[in-house]
């Protein structure tokens, strides 16, 4: 199995009031590529929610598909190591 490591995570010198006042819908999405990253502050991001007693029983997948640097599959995230495992590398987007 494929190993990848992302990126260390920064301090972003952002405010909730800032995200919440800069808050847009959009729905002429473009197709441009996220960054490595991009992916690891969002995975990041989604497995920071809250979870009952601290149990935190969601695993989280990454269809990579438009992600520079790398190659097209499923990923499962580990948080605890910031790493994606590939899980297989086939493009089922259109099946």
């Amino acid at each position: 199995m494929n190993e990848i490591l992302l990126p260390e995570l920064e301090d972003i010198d952002f405010s909730i009031f800032k995200s919440i006042k800069n808050r847009k819908s959009v729905r002429d999405y473009k197709k441009l590529p996220f960054t490595l990253k991009e992916v690891s502050y969002l995975l990041w991001s989604a497995k920071s929610i809250p979870s009952a007693g601290g149990l935190y029983p969601l695993k989280f997948y990454l269809f990579s598909k438009n992600v520079i640097d790398l190659d097209i599959g499923l990923y499962k995230y580990e948080y605890n190591q910031n790493k994606l495992i590939k899980i297989f590398d086939k493009d089922v987007s259109n099946e």
